[in-house]
């Protein structure tokens, strides 16, 4: 393991977090110092990185502390998010849905491990839209047959009833944390209220036994398929600024494009304007099927697969309606201009 000398303090928060600089690699780190830890889970997370968790870079002992230098997040809080009044209930519900397969990658390690302290404080979203997990001070490796947890530690008022000396805490602690959080994230919204009250059940066995049936729950209910609201529009939903930037960059080249094909086109109108909706259509169609935005697309077959599945899919319905698109135009053109279409 690397020493702990080779980090350069940046930024000093207190006596037991800090921003630092590898010296050797030059990356930007935070550094936590530890009193209380399970080393597993730590060098699980450093062997086995994940989207949707902090990359830890180095872990070392020193007497009864660890020390942990993982990836330095820049984002939003979970909460500043979820509550700006920005989101659909579509929005936020696919915030969650990341936050339970972060927290599945956890449960599916070989030894499961149980984060035991979800809560909004502990959920960023980095700059560039991914969910972030942190702080895994209160993690533990699952351990099978054992009757209760060894140290009482969460958050009082997130912490599942187990976690103060009833049982040993495993999956189900996580769901039920979760489950609170979707309760105040959906006043409002019937169904999830009646999972996050399932979710969030007294007795483990009254919960969702696993992560996957949570998601289950939260994907394929009857509101799964309920369209997004058109506004905001894409790249203005999270309030992020050079989001919407880029975003009202791209829509003044678009519009400006099509404006171009109607002057080219002046002695046939009509072609112009055909050209003009073919411009505007395909990025509409791009906009939707890459940035989830009405949630129309989401129903087709293959559009929930997570990662690379994902991208290949949309990149094969993107091209097929371009196809669709470009024959219908030249039809309506066709048409139109009293031309033969064949």
């Amino acid at each position: 393991m690397e020493n702990k000398n080779i980090y350069k303090e940046l930024y000093h928060y207190d006596d037991k977090h800090s921003l630092v600089m590898n010296e050797i690699t030059h990356d930007v780190c935070f550094m936590k110092t530890l009193t209380h830890y399970d080393i597993a889970v730590y060098q699980y997370i450093k062997d086995h990185p994940n989207k949707y968790v902090p990359r830890i870079y180095d872990i070392f002992e020193q007497g009864d502390t660890l020390c942990v230098a993982e990836e330095y997040i820049q984002g939003s809080s979970f909460d500043s998010i979820i509550y700006s009044g920005r989101l659909s209930d579509q929005a936020k519900l696919n915030y969650f849905i990341k936050l339970c397969y972060g927290i599945k990658y956890l449960h599916d390690a070989p030894q499961h491990i149980i984060h035991r302290d979800i809560k909004l404080s502990n959920i960023i979203i980095a700059e560039d839209g991914d969910l972030k997990i942190i702080d895994y001070d209160a993690a533990k490796i699952y351990k099978p047959g054992s009757k209760r947890d060894t140290v009482l530690i969460g958050t009082e008022g997130m912490a599942a009833p187990e976690q103060y000396g009833f049982r040993q805490s495993d999956e189900r602690t996580d769901i039920y944390a979760i489950g609170l959080l979707l309760k105040e994230a959906f006043p409002n919204n019937k169904r999830l209220q009646q999972v996050a009250d399932k979710a969030s059940a007294f007795e483990p066995n009254d919960r969702y036994k696993d992560i996957g049936e949570l998601i289950s729950a939260l994907t394929n209910g009857p509101s799964a398929g309920k369209l997004n609201p058109l506004f905001p529009f894409p790249g203005f939903r999270t309030g992020v600024w050079y989001k919407m930037v880029i975003s009202s960059a791209f829509w003044m080249t678009i519009i400006s494009t099509a404006i171009v094909n109607i002057f080219v086109y002046e002695r046939k109108p009509v072609t112009g304007f055909g050209y003009a909706m073919l411009v505007l259509l395909s990025a509409l169609f791009g906009m939707d099927l890459f940035m989830d935005w009405t949630g129309f697309w989401l129903m087709l077959p293959g559009m929930k697969l997570k990662g690379k599945d994902n991208i290949l899919i949309k990149i094969g319905y993107f091209v097929v309606g371009e196809i669709i698109l470009l024959i219908l135009c030249f039809l309506c053109i066709a048409v139109l201009e009293g031309e033969r279409i064949i």
